[in-house]
């Protein structure tokens, strides 16, 4: 724990002492606020994508490059992204068909 961190706690419940006694136990374990950054989640890409081509036009390779230098993304394959980009475009494949597709605009 940082040495600059306090807090203080107050049970009004012997419910609530148990629930204190565990996030006590929780901070001193390095549990609580735990960061965990998932490694190059398509499916928040292919939302980014979405989002970046409804603001403005892009270029593939300048699209890549951007997503690239995002930390998740750092190994993204370029033909991890092509393919979400053919995802985008031409929907998903179902029984029925296709459908969700997205018009977006890359140059």
């Amino acid at each position: 724990m940082a040495p600059w961190a306090k807090g203080r706690i107050f049970a009004t419940t012997r419910d609530e002492l148990l629930e204190c006694a565990a996030l006590v136990r929780a901070i001193r374990q390095g549990d609580l606020d735990r960061i965990a950054i998932p490694e190059a989640p398509l499916d928040i890409l292919a939302q980014q994508i979405v989002a970046m081509c409804a603001a403005e036009d892009w270029n593939e390779t300048e699209l890549f490059q951007a997503v690239r230098r995002a930390y998740p993304y750092r190994d993204l394959t370029r033909t991890e992204f092509d393919e979400i980009l053919v995802m985008l475009s031409e929907g998903i494949a179902s029984s029925r068909g296709r459908y969700a597709a997205y018009s977006i605009a890359i140059v």
